[in-house]
């Protein structure tokens, strides 16, 4: 019994002594701030964290998904997340340079769910996009000082009475390459470089007089120069100088040497040369048989070209009489090239288009809605026409003599002779 109680005594020493040593050391690491005074528990550290379920829909899937930065994978996704402000991206490319972006900040307590749509916006650029934009930029900077550059260096040269120089030059000045476009100089040294003994410049010069651009119209220098470059051979002298034949300009009228220089010109691939032989097919004259469809080749050949009045000649064909009839191709392209040219702003040609509509589908209440869009631009065949449809009842308009008198009225003011017989029918 005696040895049962000493043992005990003996147990119960050596537990004091481990608890005293467990307390000492606890007391140390207080001490030296390794213990928080307050102990964790389990249920603090497991909802310190939330969750975002992001979905998305259509062409939004499988869009990049980043979390403050950090790519979390690809929607739809669900993604755990510490609580607290968040910035949500995503993004999904168009193409090398271009992504459409969704960016959300949002605040989220510790423990909770949130769901979040992602809809991506219209395509922007992307980094690398924004990166090569600015790349170009650099280059085209890059390359407008070197433009520049070389500007200078072409007026020193064309002032030292270089006329080659003075072409480039004045090509320089037509285009804005390396200085802001000015004709006037463009012009100027043009005719520097014609009075120089430039063939090319002699083109240019004698275009120069005879519209009168840059310098005042003088037609006998325009076909002089026309004259003395298309016998050198340079395409643009040889168009010019069939224009001048053509019309008459400087020169009497002769379609045969009109036809000669433009069918020279045409192997050089010069647009007024080919627009001037489908001239001549289109009127038959010049030793050429008369054929619209052979005619509209020519001119939709130089409206490929971007020569613009070929436009002009394709469009006539649209509402003359179909003697000669055009293949349904190009009949397509006339009347495309009429409207074209209407909706260009051109009052003549709203009028011609109007008159297409009435007289060739006879679609009269949209022939006078052009009508209606030329008149307000002056023009007084459109003015004229408006009034015939209010004496006739035509395009939705009921007959009305004093519409039809007040639009004569405002026609003949214009100098309309038409529109004088018109007010004498319904006055």
């Amino acid at each position: 019994m005696k040895k049962n109680i000493f043992l005990k005594s003996i147990f119960i020493a050596i537990i004091n002594i481990f608890a005293y040593e467990n307390l000492s050391i606890a007391q140390t690491q207080l001490s030296k701030g390794n213990l928080s005074a307050k102990p964790q528990s389990t249920e603090n550290r497991t909802t310190s964290t939330a969750s975002i379920r992001i979905t998305c829909d259509g062409n939004d899937v499988d869009a990049t998904v980043k979390i403050n930065g950090v790519f979390k994978g690809t929607c739809p996704v669900d993604i755990a997340v510490p609580h607290g402000t968040l910035q949500v991206f995503a993004s999904k490319p168009v193409d090398q340079a271009h992504e459409r972006v969704f960016k959300q900040e949002l605040q989220i307590a510790a423990g909770t769910v949130k769901r979040i749509e992602i809809i991506l916006g219209d395509s922007q650029l992307s980094a690398a996009g924004r990166s090569a934009e600015e790349n170009r930029k650099t280059k085209q900077l890059e390359l407008e000082k070197a433009e520049i550059k070389k500007t200078a260096l072409l007026d020193a040269q064309s002032n030292a009475g270089n006329a080659s120089s003075m072409v480039e030059l004045a090509k320089r000045y037509a285009t804005g390459i390396g200085t802001p476009i000015n004709t006037g100089l463009s012009v100027s040294w043009y005719l520097r470089a014609a009075e120089a003994g430039n063939i090319d410049a002699m083109a240019e010069a004698a275009f120069a007089y005879e519209k009168g651009i840059g310098t005042e119209k003088n037609i006998e220098k325009a076909f002089n120069y026309y004259r003395q470059s298309a016998e050198a051979s340079n395409p643009s002298g040889m168009a010019g100088l069939g224009g001048m034949f053509f019309n008459g300009t400087g020169t009497s009228k002769n379609y045969f040497e009109a036809a000669k220089w433009w069918t020279l010109a045409e192997k050089f691939n010069a647009p007024r040369a080919i627009t001037g032989l489908g001239a001549l097919y289109y009127m038959g004259d010049g030793g050429f048989i008369k054929s619209w469809d052979t005619a509209a080749n020519y001119f939709r050949k130089a409206i490929a070209l971007n020569y613009l009045p070929a436009k002009n000649w394709l469009a006539a064909l649209s509402y003359e009489d179909y003697a000669n009839p055009l293949s349904a191709d190009n009949n397509a392209a006339s009347i495309s090239a009429l409207k074209d040219l209407a909706e260009s702003g051109n009052p003549n040609e709203m009028v011609a288009y109007g008159f297409y509509l009435s007289t060739k589908l006879g679609k009269n209440s949209e022939a006078l809605s052009w009508y209606r869009r030329a008149a307000e631009l002056g023009d007084d065949n459109a003015m004229y026409n408006i009034g015939f449809y209010y004496e006739e009842g035509l395009g939705g308009l009921g007959k009305n003599k004093l519409s039809a008198l007040s639009w004569y009225q405002k026609s003949a003011a214009l100098g309309n002779q038409k529109a004088l017989r018109g007010i004498k029918r319904v006055d």
